[in-house]
Parts: structure tokens; sequence; C-alpha cells
């Protein structure tokens, strides 16, 4: 019958991407690469500066960007200019955040309609200040392993980053990236990218990633952190009480674990496969970002568990990283996987039988875990 709704015939046109946990109108443009700059207060637990994202239209008659964002986010202004078109000085725009859920908000800026064009590029600049929003953890002191210096981090996975950056906070876009953070003495800032400098002198460091990568892998963590390098494209990271107790746990396997990964699936994308230990408070067991691996300092009371689970982080550096699902709705094909692929390495690894196991021991954690990771899917 007419009520019936039919499936698309071969050839037919594709439908529309749709992310359901997305605000933004992000099919209306191709972004190409952005940029932050922040300055890190630790007194007043807060990041402010700016970001600076270079779009294309790719759509006629688009007169409005509409970005992912946070009530916890305090917009100071947005320009935009037009690079190569003599109108190189910056164009106060107006804009408004509206509601979009209990876990974000929407942008909408309004763009100067001579000079948005399909597939001219157009640079928009967003100043803000970060509050209490839910990507962005400060740890006083007392809350640290060594209970001696601040730190904080930030945890994008999922639909958190929007209150870090205003982005379009879906899988379906990437983009390269670089940033400029400051900070004050004492604290040393890493990313999931690559240093590309640092100056001790200003207390400032720069990033690069080269490869597009969604929202949601844009991380940093700034703190207390001194680092031992295990390999050759691998060091890690860690307060420096934990560190003798990290690099001893690890040795050289991540190298090792690489190398069969490698094997199995391919040339490993990323250059570093560092990892950071965090205190307890880190709100998952580990996070795959790009470069930099997460993972909770308790974990290295389990020799098995740690084996597991920096195995799947890695697996995430061709399932997720690299190849990424649409929407959030799908993530657990990114999930689904690296489990898999965790599984491959840690049989060619270590044998059938310690594969079986670790994948018991896994397996008895993934509910925990989803309850964190995929909120979308607990709150349906």
């Amino acid at each position: 019958t007419d009520s019936v709704l039919k499936r698309p015939g071969p050839g037919s046109p594709r439908c529309p991407l749709v992310d359901v946990a997305s605000a933004s109108n992000f099919r209306c443009f191709q972004l190409q690469h952005f940029h932050l700059d922040l300055r890190l207060n630790f007194a007043v637990k807060e990041m402010s500066g700016w970001l600076v994202l270079d779009l294309v239209p790719i759509q006629p008659g688009v007169h409005t960007l509409v970005l992912d964002s946070h009530p916890s986010l305090l917009i100071h202004s947005i320009d935009s200019k037009v690079p190569g078109l003599g109108l190189e000085e910056p164009v106060s725009l107006t804009y408004r955040v509206d509601p979009f859920t209990d876990y974000g908000s929407s942008l909408n800026i309004s763009l100067p309609a001579a000079a948005v064009k399909p597939g001219r590029l157009i640079q928009i600049t967003v100043r803000y200040t970060t509050t209490d929003g839910p990507a962005i953890w400060w740890l006083d002191s007392e809350l640290t392993c060594g209970q001696s210096r601040p730190l904080v981090f930030t945890q994008g996975h999922s639909v958190c980053n929007r209150s870090f950056f205003p982005c379009f906070d879906t899988p379906a876009v990437k983009s390269t990236y670089t940033a400029t953070v400051r900070v004050p003495d004492g604290v040393t800032v890493l990313m999931s990218a690559s240093r590309s400098s640092y100056s001790k002198q200003d207390r400032v460091f720069e990033f690069s990633m080269e490869f597009p990568v969604p929202s949601y892998l844009v991380a940093l963590v700034a703190g207390d952190l001194q680092h031992v390098d295990v390999g050759p494209r691998s060091r890690v990271w860690a307060e420096p009480c934990l560190l003798s107790c990290a690099v001893k746990k690890l040795g050289g396997s991540v190298e090792r674990w690489l190398g069969v990964a490698e094997e199995l699936f391919g040339p490993y994308l990323w250059g570093r496969c560092d990892i950071v230990f965090l205190p307890p408070s880190f709100p998952i067991v580990a996070m795959e970002n790009p470069c930099l691996t997460f993972i909770i300092a308790s974990i290295l009371e389990s020799s098995e568990f740690l084996l597991i689970d920096v195995i799947h982080e890695i697996a995430h550096g061709w399932f997720g990283n690299a190849v990424t699902n649409a929407t959030w709705e799908e993530m657990w094909l990114s999930e689904g996987l690296a489990t898999y692929a965790q599984r491959r390495i840690t049989t060619e690894a270590y044998g059938r039988h310690t594969a079986s196991t670790a994948s018991t021991a896994s397996t008895s954690t993934a509910t925990e875990a989803q309850v964190v990771m995929f909120p979308l899917l607990i709150c349906r």
C-alpha cells in the first residue's frame, strides 16, 4: 500500500546524512582545517582564547553557520574574513545561542552574504572562554596521583567536545588541526597530535595534527607530567610518582603490538603511539586519542587488563580513528571492529589461549563502559 515505506532501489539517490546528536549544519560546509589558541588558567579553572575555522561552503544560498556548542561556553565575539579577495579585515558577525539538548546547544552565526559562495574559503574566528563543561576535568592537586600540582584533561567521547570548543560535533566531519596552548610555569601540555614546537621561556606549546580527525578525537592534558621512551615511536607519560611503575609494566611491548597490528592491518598512520596515565578521576578506562592514548592509572594494578586495553586502543588506530563511523548512532561499529582487531593482535602476539582469556575479561567490562561511552544509546 501507499503507507508502506519502500526501500530505495539500485541507483536511487542516497538519503542525506543525518546525525541526530548534532545541531550543526555540517552538510553545508567542508571543514578544511581549524586552529585552537588557548590559555589555561588553573586558578579559576578556565581555558580562554579563540578558534579559527577554515570553511568552504558546498551549497548555494547558505547564510548561517550552525555549530554544536554548550551552555558552559562563554562566547565573546565572532568574526569572519575571506583570504585572497581583498577582504582580509575581519568582519564582526552576529550570532545567537539556542537550546538543543541537555548535552549541548546550537551556535547560530549569520554569515555575510557577499562573502559566502560555494567553493570559496571563509575563515570564522570565535573568541570564547570555557567554564564548567562536561569535556574538561580540572583536578586540584589533592585529586592527582602525586598530590603536588593540579592537572586538567579533556574527554570528548561522546558528544562532549562541544563544551571544549564550538564544532561540528559529529564523526561525519574530519579535518586537520593545529593548536597553541599557553600554560603556567611547571606545566607540561600534551595533545592528540604531534608537538611541533615548545618555548620554555614563554611556556607556549604548539601542536599539529596532519591527518583528518573528527572533533571527538581532539584531546588535551596538562599538568606535572614526565616521560620515558619505551620504543622508537612510543613513550610513556605520567606523573613522576607513577612513571617507573608504568614503564616497568609496559616495557617494550607497545612496539611489539604495533608491529603485529601492522602485519595484520597495514601501516600505522599516526606516527607516534604514546600513552599517558591519568588519575583515577578519568571517567573511563581508556581513550584512543590519535598519537596519545589516555588510560586510567589504576589499571596498572592488573597486567592483564593493561595488556587488553592498550592493545584495544592501538587497534582503534585503524578502526575508529582511520576509518570512522558516520554518526554517533553507529559508534558500536568502531568498538566492535576494534575489539575484533584487538583479539587478532592478542592471538598473534600471545597465542589463542591468552587471547581467549583476554576476550572474556574485556567482555565483562563492556556494559559498564557503555554507560559512559555511549550516553545516546543509554538514554533511548
